[in-house]
């Protein structure tokens, strides 16, 4: 959904989608904020902070939009996130957030809270298959 939109982000109901990388250059730069975490000072947190109102309850992201996603509900108390093939390094589950990896997801393999799943494709990242 989101990643139809130029932005990387769309609201529908009371649930706020954010895109994983998919503008380049600019989305591969905020990929290295990710590890430093610093994801809140990149512009799909930029994007999706500004979509952000007193309505959504749910954020839902992929991979740099994971991340801003699990940013976002540290945040804001009254968020949840779903976040699918985050490249979050966590060792205990968040309460409000659900992570979700492929096996063999190079990018979220530090994510030792997430439920893992099979994946059949050849990219174990992408974010069919859930």
């Amino acid at each position: 959904m989101a990643y139809n939109n130029h932005n990387g982000v769309m609201v529908h109901g009371d649930t706020l989608y954010i895109s994983g990388t998919h503008v380049l250059p600019r989305d591969a730069m905020d990929d290295l904020l990710i590890p430093m975490h610093m994801v809140h000072h990149s512009e799909r947190y930029q994007q999706a902070s500004d979509a952000l109102t007193h309505h959504i309850h749910t954020v839902v992201g992929h991979s740099l939009g994971g991340a801003v996603a699990v940013r976002l509900a540290e945040q804001h108390e009254h968020l949840h996130g779903r976040v699918y093939g985050a490249p979050l390094a966590r060792m205990r589950p968040n309460p409000r957030v659900k992570s979700f990896r492929h096996m063999f997801d190079p990018i979220s393999v530090f994510d030792r809270s997430a439920q893992i799943r099979p994946h059949s494709g050849w990219n174990p990242h992408a974010y069919s298959g859930y």
